[in-house]
């Protein structure tokens, strides 16, 4: 099964005849479709223990992502108005095994130069999103591709993961409090009325963030 699906990925990116750092996009569910009010607690924290479960079991080295850290660190809580659960993954050698395992419906899938970038999921039972963001190591950095551009870390930081603890069990997490201030900016323990165009608010407060544009993205 896994063979297969290799083949099918290497097939399709070898049709597309892709040049390189142009990223690729395809969406399974339309987005817009997708109900936006915020999910519960428990709906959460349910797609969080299904998605975490199978990469514990596969021994994947991941990290609590974005507003993960943030809601959690800063408030003890899910971010209000929060229909996902952000993780980053530190390369894509079990990707094919994650894609295989998940109890999810599958909604996204993004590449660049035949590397999975991001991965996200639809969890139907509870309408909840997970979110896979996958970075890869360039020297002293691990970056990841995204339509608008990079996200980037340092690698040190990687190799030295903190945990946070969410409903009784403990995560690994990259330095929260270092993390809060790199990609959200000075300000962050002040809660902030966001932009409908996140790059607005990224391209300000992120150091982890360079903008590109989408002038190289295919979508499918």
């Amino acid at each position: 099964m896994i063979a297969r699906l290799k083949q099918r990925v290497k097939n399709l990116f070898k049709r597309l005849k892709l040049p390189p750092e142009v990223m690729y996009m395809r969406n399974y569910i339309n987005y817009d479709s997708i109900d936006k009010s915020p999910r519960t607690y428990d709906a959460l924290i349910k797609c969080m223990n299904k998605g975490f479960d199978v990469l514990d079991k596969l021994g994947v080295k991941y990290s609590l992502g974005r507003g993960l850290i943030l809601g959690f660190h800063r408030d003890g809580k899910f971010l209000p108005n929060d229909i996902d659960i952000d993780i980053d993954i530190f390369g894509d050698k079990q990707v094919y095994e994650i894609i295989k395992n998940m109890p999810f419906e599958m909604l996204l899938l993004s590449s660049c130069n035949g590397r999975y970038m991001q991965l996200a999921f639809l969890d139907r039972e509870t309408n909840v999103i997970f979110d896979i963001l996958f970075y890869y190591t360039e020297g002293n950095r691990v970056v990841n591709r995204n339509v608008y551009g990079y996200f980037w870390m340092p690698v040190e930081k990687i190799k030295n993961m903190s945990a946070i603890t969410i409903n009784n069990k403990s995560y690994p997490s990259l330095d929260p409090e270092w993390f809060c201030n790199f990609w959200y900016g000075e300000d962050w323990k002040k809660p902030q009325k966001y932009n409908a165009d996140w790059t607005i608010d990224y391209r300000r407060n992120c150091k982890g963030f360079i903008y590109k544009g989408i002038d190289n993205v295919v979508f499918r």
